[in-house]
């Protein structure tokens, strides 16, 4: 079963380790789950995301939603299904 992904750790960045991803700080890893693990990302306020992992996330079709670090919403990504949209 898939369960979201919070992120609220302000600082933090997240990475891609092959099919994994991992929540680091300051050459520290704070969580690690498989991307199979993960229906969605929620990124609360300062957070880093780098382009390796937003590309698995969004090849794997898992939304990243983005929020301040008090929830207000700022928008989300995810993968298109239509055609032509390339």
């Amino acid at each position: 079963m898939r369960s979201p992904l919070y992120v609220i750790e302000q600082g933090s960045r997240l990475t891609r380790e092959g099919r994994r991803v991992l929540v680091v700080k300051e050459g520290g890893t704070l969580a690690q789950v498989a991307v199979l693990q993960v229906s969605q990302v929620i990124v609360f306020g300062n957070v880093q995301i780098t382009t390796p992992a937003l590309r698995l996330l969004l090849d794997e079709g898992i939304e990243v939603v983005l929020l301040s670090e008090t929830g207000r919403f700022y928008g989300r990504l995810f993968l298109s299904n239509e055609k032509g949209t390339r």
